[in-house]
């Protein structure tokens, strides 16, 4: 059967992931479930699992067409993982193949029986993005404003969505915000990106549903502003949604996830962080057991404390070293 216009351009676009996948993975050409249109099925070894590769359009960074192909937007790759059960495990776009390959790698590697591995070393081009975007965050401090009126948001909210929506916007931090909203490579905050943080009950119209999120830059010329806008939205084609990640714009949510994990009251790890041996808990938060350890690791590295966040292991940090980071101590 012949193939249409489009899954001739898919094909073209798959083909250099395609090659770049590890050569003893089984990679066939399928026809994608939902979208009809040519897709790659990836079944690695070692695992009774498989995943689906979908080549599709973003315009504008929010809308994917799946239709037309490559069509008026960028054309990116849908990675859909799912688990030897047949069940969705994840669902990742992204327009650069050798991230694809990293995110479907991460996957096997999380189905193989657990071993022990030597780490992968940062590569030279990894580390001069991460440069870039350091040398950005030093440089550039984000406003965030909103751009609505919290009492007369501009959509029907019901009483659980306006109570929602206050507790979202009591617990934002912008800084924590503007640190992670997200960038290109060279460093700069992606124009136009909309990044969907809580789900709020009400009515939007054309089926979509409400959501509290942070809108980047239109232009340049617009500033180094991020924008908080109720809106609707459909979810599933969001490319960034934080709704399950609350710490990547709230300050204390990945300190309070790490306490309730350790059995700790939520200020307690800033009481063991300021050496404070009394601190509440049902063991006492002094008794530095081995996960109060991890989890007071990553509340220092939070902080930018990161002599006292490796002193924990024992593990020194010498001065040319220690200087590479902001607000080192």
């Amino acid at each position: 059967m012949a193939l249409s216009r489009e899954d001739v351009a898919r094909r073209a676009f798959l083909t250099p992931l395609r090659e770049a996948l590890p050569a003893d993975w089984q990679v066939e050409e399928t026809t994608v479930a939902h979208f009809d249109s040519l897709g790659l099925r990836v079944e690695p070894p070692g695992i009774k699992a498989h995943a689906e590769v979908a080549a599709l359009t973003i315009i504008d960074n929010r809308v994917k067409d799946f239709r037309s192909f490559p069509g008026p937007g960028v054309p990116h790759y849908q990675v859909q993982t799912f688990d030897p059960q047949g069940d969705l495990l994840s669902l990742k776009v992204g327009c650069h193949v050798p991230s694809v390959v990293t995110t479907l790698e991460a996957w096997h590697a999380s189905l193989l029986p657990h071993r022990a591995a030597a780490a992968r070393p940062v590569t030279a081009k990894e580390r001069a993005h991460l440069a870039r975007v350091a040398k950005k965050l030093q440089q550039e401090q984000v406003e965030v404003v909103l751009d609505f009126d919290p009492d007369s948001p501009g959509h029907e909210l019901t009483r659980r969505g306006r109570e929602t929506l206050e507790q979202a916007l009591a617990s934002l931090d912008a800084d924590t915000l503007g640190r992670h909203l997200p960038r290109g490579d060279d460093g700069r905050l992606v124009l136009k990106a909309h990044v969907l943080l809580v789900k709020l009950e009400g009515e939007a119209p054309g089926g979509r549903s409400l959501w509290l999120a942070a809108r980047a830059p239109r232009i340049r010329k617009d500033g180094l502003v991020a924008r908080l806008v109720v809106e609707g939205f459909v979810a599933e084609n969001a490319t960034h949604r934080w709704d399950t990640c609350p710490w990547l714009f709230q300050a204390d949510a990945r300190g309070a996830l790490l306490a309730d994990q350790c059995g700790l009251e939520p200020g307690d790890l800033g009481l063991l962080a300021e050496g404070q041996p009394d601190a509440p808990g049902e063991q006492g938060a002094g008794e530095l057991t081995a996960p109060r350890r991890v989890a007071l690791a990553v509340h220092l590295l939070d902080a930018g404390r990161f002599v006292e966040a490796y002193g924990l292991y024992d593990v020194s940090l010498d001065e040319p070293v220690c200087g590479r980071w902001t607000g080192c101590r």
